[in-house]
């Protein structure tokens, strides 16, 4: 039985070291995080979710940590630990996702950074502008002055994640 369990183990961890692989190849994290996150725990399992029912006996609900829709690729690609006193539920189910999700959110950055060099390629201010900062107007009720600042993403924009890959001419 203690094979079996280090057999299921190494599967495990072979998953979370091609998760991170995937995100590096794809661009989605830097080698110097790559890097970290290989050396930062032998036995790395994320832990998310509740093994407890609440006192009604329902589950609680998931996280909302999906890919999004679309093909905005923002976002960190990890949370950063906090520590937690509660026991974390489903940890394998929970490997199995964030492959998952690596794999989905790798594809939709690919599909982006390919639409972004479409538009590079073929300039058009009537069908796209590159690297357009949307800006709105408010008004700082503390000093009384109207101010512009970055709005919100709304409507059809296309991010990637491209980290320094368009700097070198990459894709």
């Amino acid at each position: 039985m203690k094979a079996q369990y280090e057999e299921l183990h190494k599967l495990l961890m072979d998953l979370n070291a091609m998760r991170r692989k995937l995100q590096l190849g794809a661009g989605l994290i830097e080698q110097q995080e790559h890097d970290a996150w290989a050396g930062a725990y032998e036995n790395y399992v994320p832990l998310r979710g509740f093994e407890a029912v609440d006192l009604d006996g329902k589950e609680p609900p998931k996280s909302g940590r999906g890919t999004g829709g679309g093909y905005n690729i923002r976002g960190k690609e990890a949370m950063r630990a906090k520590g937690r006193q509660s026991k974390a539920a489903d940890i394998i189910e929970n490997i199995i996702t964030d492959y998952e999700k690596a794999v989905i959110r790798a594809e939709k950055n690919d599909v982006a950074l390919r639409f972004i060099k479409l538009a590079q390629d073929n300039p058009d201010p009537a069908l796209w502008e590159l690297d357009a900062t949307r800006t709105r107007v408010s008004l700082d009720r503390a000093t009384g002055r109207v101010t512009k600042e970055a709005a919100a993403d709304k409507g059809e924009v296309c991010k990637a994640s491209i980290l320094k890959r368009l700097a070198k001419g990459e894709r």
